[in-house]
């Protein structure tokens, strides 16, 4: 996959991303071609690893097979204008204020204490009595997170320059936790939540690419929707 990249004039501070990417159809018996050119725009501060990662395109692509299926047409997008191609539609997809925060990472210890009832034997009296035992345990709650956001604003237009036809504006947010206790001491000390926290692990922090995977898949989910119903409402579609 060959990646360039270009200043746009009339956007100052944005990056237009061209990837040499040709999306063939594997579906069969179907009635028509439609040709789609797929624009992204994005920001300064988003760095080139993740602007060449295929995670987006490789969701729009997902996203127009299964609309081939229900509406009888082979979608051909292509993220690299080609000038022999007359194409139906553009989709232009810009980014805005991605924004991955540093990981926040909150700690919390207590000495915890609990009176449980216990049936013991009695060997003296060679019975079982019932009796308090105390039970205590130094506990440790970790919560680390990491918050994500970016903007994103879709416009659909019939050419390169045409008049919109439909526009979408998302504002996707992922959260990654993790979220664990440890002690020492007596697990019988622990509140329920606490004994439950306690199966959890440290994790690994994730990477960049891994985090923003994340969000586009929050970004998506609110994508989809606009796609679907203006392919739906547009007649010929």
């Amino acid at each position: 996959m060959n990646f360039t990249l270009a200043i746009l004039g009339f956007l100052p501070a944005v990056f237009h991303s061209t990837f040499d990417l040709s999306i063939p159809s594997t579906s069969k018996n179907l009635t028509d071609s439609f040709y789609i050119l797929v624009r992204i725009d994005y920001p300064e501060n988003f760095s080139s690893d993740l602007q060449k990662n295929p995670f987006f395109i490789q969701q729009l692509i997902t996203d127009f097979k299964q609309r081939e299926k229900k509406q009888n047409k082979i979608f051909a997008l292509s993220t690299k204008r080609d000038s022999a191609t007359a194409y139906d539609l553009v989709l232009n997809f810009t980014f805005y204020d991605l924004k991955i925060s540093e990981e926040k990472n909150d700690q919390s210890m207590r000495l915890a204490t609990m009176k449980k009832i216990q049936t013991v034997f009695d060997k003296e009296a060679e019975q079982h009595k019932r009796q308090d035992v105390d039970y205590s345990a130094d506990v440790n709650h970790v919560k680390r997170s990491i918050e994500c956001s970016v903007t994103v604003a879709m416009n659909i237009t019939n050419n390169v320059d045409g008049p919109i036809l439909s526009s979408k504006i998302v504002n996707g947010k992922y959260r990654w936790e993790n979220e664990y206790v440890t002690y020492s001491g007596d697990k019988e000390a622990l509140t329920d939540q606490e004994l439950q926290l306690s199966k959890s692990r440290n994790q690994n922090t994730p990477s960049g690419s891994g985090l923003y995977r994340e969000l586009l898949k929050n970004v998506f989910k609110e994508l989809n929707p606009a796609l679907d119903d203006f392919f739906q409402f547009k007649k010929g579609f």
